[in-house]
């Protein structure tokens, strides 16, 4: 859900920059001088899991021995409360499952409190 809404935030602002680029661009046109003709480079977004690679800070490790996901996300100050949520919603993934060696990835805000926004295993 958060991966679709973030998808329509990146195009809603990609459309809006083209609107407002097509319309400065018809008011230059209409004065005597030459029209300024501007070729723009997309510059491809790196994605992983549909997720803005420079848009977080990412970090990934290993599940260790005897580890399950209340091990990870308490100390980065995720409540009891969410990772007893995440855990008993099992549609997507049944975090009893995880087991030690595999790795996951945490995708954090990129602000001072550096808060988990995305867990991967």
């Amino acid at each position: 859900m958060k991966k679709k809404l973030l998808l329509s935030i990146i195009i809603s602002i990609t459309a809006i920059l083209l609107l407002v680029t097509c319309q400065s661009n018809t008011s230059q046109s209409t004065n005597n001088e030459e029209p300024i003709h501007e070729i723009y480079e997309e510059i491809p977004i790196e994605l992983q899991y549909g997720l803005p690679v420079d848009s977080f800070l990412i970090t990934e490790d290993l599940i260790k021995r005897n580890q399950n996901l209340s091990h990870i996300l308490a100390p980065l100050g995720v409540s009891a409360k969410t990772i007893d949520q995440i855990a008993r919603n099992n549609e997507l993934f049944d975090v009893r499952q995880m087991r030690s060696g595999n790795t996951y990835k945490l995708f954090r805000a990129k602000d001072s409190l550096a808060s988990p926004e995305y867990f991967s295993y």
